[in-house]
């Protein structure tokens, strides 16, 4: 009723509106017209109604709605009824949806709704309502055409969008694609704005000026400094296309922008990042590798076809540095152009292209790029695409000859892990070069179908496939070893085809292409085809030709098991019926003949061929001759068909007339299957008299039973005399059964028709037998074996001579080049020298000074170390002024004339021992004319000669041939330091040359293994004598035992006595592993990768090993596996030290598991063997062997179940409550303790803190003791004792020495009780200021030496520098495990998905609103809304984002929720037992000795027992020496960084204050590990952002690789960098695990800040500081 009541109200006052609106909205309307102006004025600032517009209400229907003209020409419409407002028919503050989805909006606005108004302009419709960006943007859309205007609020200036297509065609497509086009229509000038910032103006920005005098228009920006305007050149002009013509080979001329100032015109390939500019010379030179201009001559030497090829040499024409060559890099094309390759390289839209440099080295013939497998392989690619028949003027050999050797070099084989884009790519496709074969039809194999390349054939080489296949097998031995490993596929190929291919296509290729790694062996020799017309006395022709002679010669051929035709017969089982149409006649039908189906037709056809016997003969011939070809399993009876057909005795023996026999029902009958046959026909029970028969049973069930059972009894009894009495009667045919029983008709009809088939059978046999009386009568005859023969129509092929090799050149040559004799060499080829004398020295430097003053210091110290280390020092002060003569030798640099003579004598003795060996070895008789015009001799080029030094070929040659190479590779050595010395003379690196001429190369080679000779040339050095000598000792240390020697920074350890070192271990036998520290592994692997891998080849193994890899037998071998590959193949093994830590221990966790689990007993006993195989074969060289063996240095396995640790959860509450007491009393401390405890509360929550002194930590252990004891901490209610009890406690906490009075009294009164752990963990934490607490705040430092890792734990985890946590390493202590983790959480605080878990298990709570309330203590600003938990809305992103996670993420008492309710009871766990290893276990004695090296020697009294320091290579001033380039007056600067109140300064204002020294600071070196905030890209980043004139920045990305980060963001490998060799235009930041080790050659001059901080000995800052040396 109620419902009624009110629908009925309502109805009423619709229709009084209805009746009354009209009336109503007049009176409204006309009453007060203002009113509605104000109020959308308030709405729309803009509105303005036209003064000749009234507001006017529409006619009915439409008498809601009143309207309005305004200023501009729009019609407005209001509903009184609703309060919508129209603006020219649309709503009002929505733009239409056709604006929003247009192209131009999109570009300009994206995503952005705006609440918009009508124009005031008269040609817009709509502007936004309010400022955006800082602009009022008006649009208007006619025609499908968007028109965008924007203007400042309040200011006159009006741009008008232009949209990109107007300047497509006319601008480079970066200033179309990527601007954004603003047109000022007061002054005509377009502003090309970055799409980056579309909305901010830059005075820098180009700009397009139109003047209106003038039909021509400006193109230019302003740089800002001062300096001139750089105009753009018209890419319609004569001076661009020009230019874009020489550079078309790298860029499309889109892309290339034209530029020229007053004083120079340059060129930018943006995409490329390469720059150019006309020099001097009025040539093209590239500002991105400075000195280098566009060549004349675009030839390389190689790589003929290749398009995309751009050839730059020195723009000294007389310099020697070599030619480089830069290929971009993209989608490459191939295709045929006449007899040549068209090879293209397409780099598509893509912002960014990577292109890569290869340096044309004329010397040695090559081309050389950076160590990376990627530039390699995209070189070994191209170098097979071009590939020709005729060799290369570079290479001296084909490109396909380059390429394969390249794939099968060590370089190739050497990788630390695949890539799988980018280099697997590549492999693939240099796969697929090989051509695809296949059977046809596959199931066959007797025809293959091949699918070539459009290439030349000979491109198409047979072991581009298996090459790949060769390095994809080693890139998924060393995925296995990793935690995701990735699955490397390519085409599958048909292995017999191309061993097959390979046989057949070595003849057109040179012997030595032959013997490479993985080629496909030879078929040693072909198979004989025989021709099918060529009879072999057997099989199925022979059988077809035996018929053929039985029946020409009527002798059938006949054997002693065909003549029981009977027997035969019932062997089928069954005759007939026949086919249809089967006769003698050949046909398919005698291919496939059934003998058992078709033998009554059969012999019916042979007795009418009776009657014409040479007609049957003919075709008998045919069908019998085919019937014994198809191998039918009737053979034995084609001869009787033979003898039915031909012996007129068979003419009238008529056969029976029925068509078929069932012969298995055979011939006489057989009672049981007469009784089987009867009881199939047996009635069921129920209708015969069984039914009713009377049983003697209790339940129904069993009386049934014994029916059915009487039953069957009668149905035997019944069928057993009726079927005897059948048989007694036989052959009359009776059945007699009774019909109450059987059904008798059915019956009688069964067993007549089986009787019948028995009868017929009686008739067959008797038949048969009369047959066989005539068959009897044939002997046995076997036709004669020598078949018929047919001449071969061709001979048998003349086998090829073998081509030779470059190996057996030079085994079988007796005449090789004579070495030079040791007479005086002629001037031409002597060194030009440097010496000249002078005055006396001067007085010392302030290092000098320095040093002495130290030493004295240090000698008379109360410390004893600090006088053993001040005695050490002056021994080496001692030795170092000894080495310094009382004449001090100046050396002057020698004319360039003179170097430039030099060089050229070095260069013709080089040759000419060339051109010796190449006669030597030169085509000698007709033969070898003819294979070298072929191109089948073998290639004498500068590197195939000295390859022959290289370890697995040096021992094949002669003792004269390889004193011949050695002397060439002498002569090259010698004359590439003549280069070198050149070079740096026209360079004016006067210093540089200098040191270079102190080496005498003849005393340096002398000393030198074939292997030495073969590094040196391949990486264009000489090594010094020092650095030989040390290698020698590294090699076969004095001490005969382990040893660890010092060498000072930057002398070459790494770089040049490393490879060799290794290069010598690596002898076949010997497993030579090169440790070193994980952030140096990269750069090693890559330094021995560049050294050993080309020349010497020598492959560089990798291989990690941790806890994590699945052990199992078949993985164990698989690793041991790669050890011996690695020792037999004389390669090199990088690894790290925690690797051999972990095998070890995985062994002894393994054997001790096996004890109780017999499935890990066959990988223990692996493991086992492959320890003992390394401790055998290893020989270990430790680089920065000081880091590696410090003390601290341990690997932990922890063993055992898990347990949760003891006291939990008191264990955590405690150590949360101790912080929250620190926190409560920072402020306090820091006002006591200014200087000694550092305070850092820049950010929300719990403070940083810091530790200086021991004396605060000894003033916090008693004021948090006095607050426990006080009863601040909840869990350990301590006030409640009595004042004795809580003084023995204060003293038992607090002192180191507890009596024995105070731990009983304790003792007896807490043990019972929680009270006594909880005690204990308080003495853990703060006995003595020494406590955990006092470690943790003064000894680790967080984000430096702790932190989190959630990849792998909840806890914190040892860092091993500033943000790199540690592999696999954990806390022992569970207690500073649990101190740690608090303190990374309350300084790091709550990621969002971590408050919302907190949130999540908050609801959960039996009390939620109590803990919250907790949470709000300890929170500020938290709106009143958020003050309930019922207000929280954790669905609600933007709560979530705008209020939760800010106010939450750092809460103490939020964090400390998450840690008791999440990490801790998660992963706060112990273990029973632990297995431990350290430095000591590195260098343990084993077969061979354990050497290392480093800059220092610092640690030599710590050193593990079975290794010691020695120095006997003159190195014991390398100490002094070190300090005094460190105490030079250069290095006399230090500033203190820190901020106003005294706290440590962040790296945003560290970096700040950087950039503002002068001279310029360009390197960074955080020895200290200060820059805390930023991460490595990070703060490069920043760094950058604040120096906009430095091109890019260099730093260690988190895998540890050397990276480049330019100034559009780019970020790439270092290695592959343009600026790896334009450090000046870079600045670099080395973090603290990267500062030790880090090679980069700096320019002269370069300033260094290097960062200090705690625990920074003297041996980290001069490794740090060693750099920039």
């Amino acid at each position: 009723m109620m419902t009624l009541v009110i629908s009925y109200g309502f109805s009423i006052d619709i229709v009084v509106y209805f009746i009354f609106s009209n009336h109503l909205s007049a009176m409204a309307v006309h009453s007060n017209p203002s009113g509605f102006d104000q109020g959308l004025a308030n709405l729309w600032q803009g509105f303005r109604r036209q003064t000749s517009s009234n507001w006017r209400v529409l006619p009915i229907p439409n008498s809601r709605w009143i309207s309005c003209i305004v200023k501009g020409g729009q019609e407005v419409h209001y509903n009184l009824l609703t309060g919508q407002l129209l603006i020219g028919g649309n709503p009002f503050g929505r733009l239409p949806q056709k604006i929003i989805d247009h192209p131009t909006y999109a570009s300009v606005l994206g995503t952005r709704i705006l609440d918009v108004v009508p124009a005031d302009i008269s040609s817009m419709e709509f502007m936004t309502r309010s400022s955006v960006l800082g602009y009022q943007i008006l649009f208007s859309l006619r025609n499908g055409d968007l028109t965008l205007q924007a203007r400042r609020p309040g200011g006159s200036q009006l741009l008008h969008f232009v949209p990109r297509a107007v300047f497509v065609g006319d601008f480079p497509k970066a200033f179309v694609d990527d601007c954004v086009h603003w047109l000022d229509l007061g002054t005509g000038e377009v502003e090309f704005r970055p799409v980056e910032s579309p909305w901010t103006p830059d005075p820098s920005n180009w700009r397009l000026t139109i003047r209106a005098d003038d039909s021509r228009s400006m193109f230019r920006k302003f740089s800002g400094d001062g300096a001139a305007p750089i105009h753009l050149i018209d890419i319609r002009s004569a001076t661009f296309k020009t230019i874009s013509h020489v550079l078309s080979a790298l860029e499309s001329q889109e892309n290339i922008i034209v530029t020229h100032t007053n004083q120079a015109l340059e060129v930018s390939l943006s995409r490329l990042r390469l720059i150019f500019f006309i020099n001097h010379t009025s040539e093209l030179e590239c500002r991105s590798m400075p000195g280098y201009v566009i060549d004349e001559s675009q030839s390389c030497g190689t790589m003929f076809g290749l398009k995309n090829q751009l050839v730059l040499r020195p723009s000294n024409r007389s310099s020697e540095m070599p030619r480089r060559v830069i290929i971009p890099q993209g989608n490459i094309e191939f295709g045929l152009e006449g007899d040549f390759a068209r090879v293209s390289i397409k780099t598509g839209t893509v912002r960014h292209v990577h292109w890569h440099e290869y340096t044309i080295d004329t010397d040695l013939g090559r081309l050389t790029g950076n160590v990376s497998l990627h530039s390699k392989l995209y070189q070994c690619y191209l170098h097979a695409l071009t590939s020709h028949c005729l060799p290369d003027p570079l290479l001296g050999h084909t490109g396909t000859e380059e390429s394969l050797n390249m794939l099968q070099s060590a370089a190739f084989l050497s990788f630390q892990r695949l890539d799988e884009d980018e280099d697997a790519k590549l492999l693939e496709a240099i796969s697929n070069l090989t051509p695809s074969r296949v059977y046809h039809p596959p199931h066959l194999r007797s025809m293959v179908t091949v699918e070539w390349n459009s290439l030349p054939v000979l491109s198409q080489h047979h072991d581009f496939h298996p090459a790949v296949l060769s390095i994809l097998d080693h890139a998924r031995a060393i995925e296995a070893l990793y935690d995701k490993p990735v699955v490397f596929k390519i085409p599958h190929r048909e292995a017999s085809l191309l061993t097959r291919t390979a046989s057949r296509n070595n003849v057109y290729y040179p012997h030595d292409l032959q013997n490479l790694r993985h080629s496909y062996a030879p078929i040693s020799e072909d198979v004989v085809y025989r021709s099918r017309d060529r009879a072999d006395g057997q099989g199925a022709e022979h059988a077809a030709y035996q018929m053929s002679w039985s029946v020409w010669n009527d002798r059938p051929c006949l054997s002693r098991k065909s003549l029981k035709l009977w027997d035969t017969m019932q062997s089928w089982k069954s005759i007939g019926p026949a086919e249809n149409g089967v006769s003698l006649r050949y046909s398919r039908y005698w291919l496939t003949f059934n003998a058992a189906k078709d033998w009554l037709r059969i012999y019916d056809i042979c007795q009418g061929a009776l009657c014409d016997p040479r007609d049957s003969r003919i075709k008998l011939a045919f069908s019998l001759s085919a019937a014994s070809f198809s191998g039918t399993n009737y053979a034995d009876i084609l001869p009787l068909i033979l003898i039915f057909a031909t012996d007129t005795r068979f003419c009238d023996l008529t056969r029976p007339s029925d068509l078929h026999y069932v012969l298995s029902d055979g011939t006489y009958p057989d009672r049981a299957r007469l009784v089987k046959l009867m009881s199939q026909f047996a009635r069921p029970l129920e209708q015969t008299p069984a039914q009713s028969m009377e049983v003697e049973a209790r339940k129904k069930k069993a009386g049934k039973k014994e029916r059915k059972r009487k039953y069957d009894k009668s149905i035997s009894e019944m069928t057993s005399e009726a079927s005897r009495s059948t048989v007694e009667r036989w052959p009359e045919i009776r059945c007699d059964l009774p019909g109450q029983w059987f059904n008798v008709s059915k019956c009688k009809e069964s067993v007549r028709a089986y009787l019948k088939s028995v009868s017929c059978n009686v008739d067959l046999r008797d038949h048969t037998l009369r047959l066989q009386a005539i068959l009897d009568q044939y002997e046995s005859i076997i036709p004669p074996n020598s078949p018929y023969k047919f001449s071969p129509q061709f001979g048998e092929r003349l086998s090829m001579a073998s081509t030779p090799s470059l190996r057996d050149l030079l085994m079988y040559r007796a005449t090789s080049p004579q070495p030079p004799t040791s007479e005086q060499p002629s001037p031409g080829c002597v060194m030009p020298s440097t010496v000249v004398l002078a005055a006396e020295s001067g007085p010392p430097s302030t290092g000098e000074d320095g040093i002495s003053s130290l030493i004295q210091e240090l000698r008379h110290s109360r410390e004893s170390l600090l006088q053993l280390y001040g005695e050490d020092l002056n021994k080496s002060y001692s030795d170092l002024l000894g080495k310094r003569t009382p004449i001090l030798v100046q050396r002057g640099v020698p004319p360039q004339e003179a170097l430039r003579s030099y060089r050229d004598s070095c260069s013709e003795k080089k040759d000419a021992i060339f051109s010796e060996i190449s006669e030597a070895l030169a085509p000698s008789q007709g033969t070898e004319y003819v294979l070298h015009i072929s191109g089948l001799f073998p290639r004498i080029t500068p590197r195939s000669i000295l390859r022959e030094l290289s370890r697995d070929r040096v021992h094949t040659l002669t003792g004269q041939w390889k004193c011949a190479i050695v002397c060439y590779a002498l002569a090259f050595i010698k004359y590439q330091q003549s280069q070198r010395l050149l070079e740096l003379s026209s360079r004016h690196r006067d210093e540089e040359l200098l040191r270079e001429a102190e080496t005498v190369c003849e005393e340096v080679v002398t000393a030198c293994s074939p292997d030495w000779l073969l590094i040196q040339i391949d990486a264009n050095f000489l090594a010094r004598p020092l650095q030989l000598a040390i290698a020698r000792e590294m090699i076969s240390p004095s001490c005969k035992r382990s040893a660890s020697l010092q060498l000072n920074m930057g002398e070459g350890k790494s770089s040049v006595i490393v490879p060799l070192v290794a290069a010598t271990l690596a002898d076949g036998s010997n497993l030579a592993r090169i440790v070193t520290l994980k952030p140096l592994s990269n750069q090693m692997y890559q330094l021995l990768l560049s050294r050993l891998s080309d020349l010497t080849d020598r492959r560089i193994f990798y291989i990690p090993f941790s806890r994590n890899l699945p052990m199992s037998a078949s993985a164990v071998k698989s690793i041991c596996a790669l050890y011996k590959k690695c020792a037999a193949e004389g390669g090199v093994l990088v690894t790290q030290p925690e690797y051999l830590l972990s095998q070890k221990l995985m062994c002894i966790d393994t054997l001790l598991a096996s004890r109780n689990d017999h499935k890990k007993r066959s990988v223990a006993s692996e493991l086992k063997s492959l320890h003992d195989w390394l401790a055998k074969a290893s020989r270990d060289v430790l680089d920065e062997s000081d880091e590696i063996l410090h003390v601290r240095y341990q690997l932990v396995y922890t063993e055992g179940k898990q347990m949760p640790v003891q006291d939990h959860p008191n264990r955590w509450s405690t150590t949360q409550q101790v912080f929250s007491r620190l926190h409560a009393r920072a402020t306090q401390l820091h006002a006591s303790f200014p200087k000694m405890f550092e305070l850092d509360q820049t950010q929300k929550g719990f403070p940083m803190m810091r530790i200086l002194d021991q004396e605060v930590s000894q003033r916090i252990s008693s004021l948090i003791t006095d607050d426990a004891l006080g009863g601040a901490l909840s869990t350990l209610s301590l006030a409640v004792l009595s004042p004795s009890i809580r003084e023995a406690v204060r003293r038992f906490i607090i002192q180191k020495e507890v009596s024995v009075e105070d731990h009983q009294l304790i003792r007896s009164h807490c043990a019972s009780t929680t009270l006594w752990n909880g005690i204990l963990s308080l003495r853990g934490l703060l006995v003595d200021g020494e406590g955990i607490l006092g470690y943790v705040l003064r000894e680790r430092r967080w984000r430096v030496d702790y932190g989190l890792d959630p990849s792998r734990t909840l806890l914190a985890v040892p860092y091993r520098a500033k943000d790199v946590p540690s592999l696999r390493a954990e806390f022992g202590h569970p207690d500073v495990a649990i101190a740690l983790t608090c303190l990374s959480y309350y300084y790091g605080g709550l990621t969002k998905q971590q408050v919302l878990q907190c949130f999540d298990l908050l609801t959960k709570l039996d009390n939620p609103d109590m803990e919250y309330d907790q949470w709000l203590e300890f929170g500020e600003g938290v709106p009143a809304s958020l003050r309930q938990v019922n207000g929280i809305n954790t669905n609600d992103d933007t709560q979530v984002d705008g209020h939760l996670v800010p106010l939450f993420s750092r809460n103490t008492k939020v964090i400390d929720f998450y840690l008791s309710q999440v990490v801790f009871p998660r992963a706060a766990k112990e273990f029973p037992y632990k297995l431990s290893t350290s430095a000591w276990d590195l260098v343990e004695n084993k077969s061979n000795v354990t050497t290392g090296f480093s800059g220092t020697n610092d640690n030599r009294y710590l050193l593990p027992t079975s290794i010691i320091q020695e120095d006997p290579v003159s190195q014991l001033s390398t100490n002094a020496l070190v300090l005094q380039y460190l105490l030079q007056s250069e290095n006399n600067h230090y500033e203190c960084t820190e901020g106003i109140n005294g706290e440590r300064e962040s790296a945003e204002a560290f970096l700040r204050r950087l950039i503002r020294h002068d001279p310029e600071i360009r390197v960074l070196l955080d020895v200290g590990a200060q820059m805390l905030e930023l991460q490595n890209e990070d703060l490069a980043r920043y760094w950058l952002s604040l120096t906009p004139h430095i091109s890019a920045a260099i730093f260690f990305n988190e895998s540890d690789h050397l990276t480049v980060l330019t100034q559009d963001g780019t970020i790439e490998p270092f290695i592959s960098s343009p600026f790896n060799r334009q450090l000046d235009k870079c600045i670099i930041y080395l973090d603290d695990a990267h500062t030790r080790g880090t090679d980069l050659k700096l320019p002269r001059g370069t300033r260094a800040a290097v960062t200090l901080g705690p625990k920074v000995t003297k041996d980290r800052l001069l490794q740090g500081t060693s750099l920039n040396k």
